[in-house]
């Protein structure tokens, strides 16, 4: 599958690196709003491609799901606007300002028939 991540700053970089790397993930596209971010991703990841504009991941139809790696601010307003626009979303820790907002999130997937979740390193890792 496609997958829009949406914010390459401190985290971005990292989980789209794995995305590239899970065979599973069939090409990433890459949301920031400084485009200087977008340009340094372009050299160092085989994305397919980049915007600086949110709207253009969710009018993708061919990417059913994204990843929210964003200041916390905007944690609830950009996944709350994904699973609207009927994709599957993951977000970087915290998940959201509020247990409201939270709350508020897992209904509107559940609505939706959408999968939310929050990303806890190690949480899926193996352990050895």
């Amino acid at each position: 599958m496609k997958v829009g991540v949406i914010g390459s700053g401190l985290l971005g970089p990292n989980l789209i690196r794995n995305l590239i790397e899970n065979k599973r993930c069939q090409g990433v596209i890459v949301c920031d709003l400084e485009r200087t971010r977008l340009e340094r991703i372009r050299q160092r990841y085989p994305v397919q491609g980049t915007t600086s504009d949110f709207q253009d991941i969710l009018d993708d139809a061919s990417i059913p799901a994204v990843v929210i790696a964003t200041p916390l601010s905007t944690h609830f307003s950009l996944a709350k606007r994904a699973l609207e626009a009927g994709k599957n979303v993951f977000v970087e820790k915290p998940f959201a300002q509020t247990s409201v907002q939270a709350r508020a999130l897992i209904d509107l997937a559940r609505e939706k028939g959408r999968v939310v979740m929050v990303g806890h390193t190690f949480e899926y890792s193996r352990r050895w």
